[in-house]
């Protein structure tokens, strides 16, 4: 699919570089998106989170265990021992 909207007769015609067809499809499908109310929407959240994340309220997710190489900068604690 990709491969025949970069190269439909229109640009061979055209003779434009690959970049200026991405180009050209990224702004396509950027219009297409726009009217899309379900895509409106989640860059809405995406847009809402973002700013939670720099208000420092939430974290975004991840990897967030103690890793074996950083284990030994953490002292010990040891309950019920003698």
């Amino acid at each position: 699919m990709v491969i025949e909207i970069l190269f439909t007769q229109e640009s061979i015609y055209k003779m434009e570089t690959l970049e200026e067809k991405v180009l050209n499809e990224l702004k396509n499908l950027d219009k297409k998106f726009s009217k899309d109310e379900f895509a409106n929407e989640f860059e809405k959240s995406k847009k809402e989170f973002t700013e939670l994340v720099e208000k420092g309220i939430i974290k975004r997710r991840g990897n967030n265990l103690l890793s074996p190489t950083d284990a030994h900068t953490i002292s010990r604690v040891s309950f019920n021992a003698k």
